[in-house]
């Protein structure tokens, strides 16, 4: 029996959650871990997301994570809003607010074209804020993608952070764990050394250069492409423009986790503040020391 037929959801079915009984409407997206669906609350208008889990241990371990950041505000935070999450016929339901469409969404249905920077901006500005409160209660959230970036809705460019279901206490982050999916993969994971919370600004890092390219920096598809493409991306990718993007794109992907900014640092960068526009002193942080010549030894 394949997957379609035997998801225990279907369109037309009532979750019965502990704040209200949800009627299943359209299906949004589907993955390893079950599939989300839009829902309406019976006895008001109002849409939901709920995300169906097939694997209870899954939906309970992203839930964990979910009371870990319960106290930061989600809205200052851009981080999504969980309501309830409840067991319903051996299934976990986490009923979150409704979204737009993600970062990689837009990107296929605008065929690629590089994002302009006037646009990126304002994402950069909210996932700085948002990896800012992570940090600020020593969390990683260690999937940040495309996929994982998803506008408010389609007329603003107020964006939100999304699945938390790998997310993590630093302190509970063990060397050589095999985090973060490939393209976006952290140096530092893929060589198993000691790793914290800035594994989350490396692979922003990849995310926003991907955006400003239209294509991803370099061949991805192994951990092998990713540290030979790593070399490359310094040697050629950077050269074409000293602005004050890539800049940040420079610190971003600093191959020395400890010298990589901060979400912090980050905010207070010339590209998010604009400050060096406005005639006002450019903000000066230490340049980082690139260290590829250690990494092309090992590759």
């Amino acid at each position: 029996m394949n997957k379609q037929t035997s998801f225990p959801v279907k369109t037309g079915h009532y979750l019965v959650g502990n704040e209200g009984i949800y009627k299943v409407g359209e299906f949004l997206g589907e993955g390893g871990f079950g599939k989300v669906a839009k829902c309406t609350k019976l006895g008001c208008q109002e849409f939901f997301a709920i995300k169906i889990v097939e694997h209870v241990e899954s939906g309970k371990k992203e839930f964990e994570a979910l009371e870990i950041i319960k106290d930061l505000d989600p809205v200052k935070n851009n981080l999504v809003k969980l309501y309830e999450c409840f067991l319903f016929e051996n299934v976990i339901c986490l009923v979150y607010e409704i979204l737009g469409e993600s970062l990689l969404d837009r990107m296929c249905r605008q065929d690629f074209v590089p994002t302009h920077l006037c646009k990126l901006r304002p994402i950069a500005q909210q996932m700085f804020q948002a990896l800012s409160a992570l940090k600020s209660i020593s969390v990683a959230h260690t999937d940040i993608k495309l996929d994982n970036i998803m506008y408010v809705d389609e007329e603003s460019s107020k964006i939100k952070l999304i699945d938390f279901g790998l997310a993590i206490k630093t302190k509970e982050m063990l060397t050589g764990s095999n985090i973060q999916v490939i393209p976006f993969r952290a140096p530092e994971v893929i060589l198993g050394l000691p790793m914290d919370e800035s594994v989350d600004m490396w692979a922003l890092g990849i995310v926003f250069a991907t955006m400003c390219r239209g294509d991803f920096p370099f061949p991805c598809g192994t951990e092998y492409e990713t540290i030979r493409g790593l070399v490359q991306i310094f040697e050629h990718f950077f050269t074409l423009d000293e602005g004050t993007f890539n800049d940040l794109l420079k610190r971003m992907l600093e191959v020395d986790p400890m010298n990589r900014i901060t979400p912090s640092q980050a905010l207070e960068h010339d590209f998010i503040t604009m400050r060096h526009l406005s005639g006002e002193n450019a903000t000066r942080l230490p340049r980082p020391t690139l260290r590829t010549t250690a990494l092309t030894a090992h590759f």
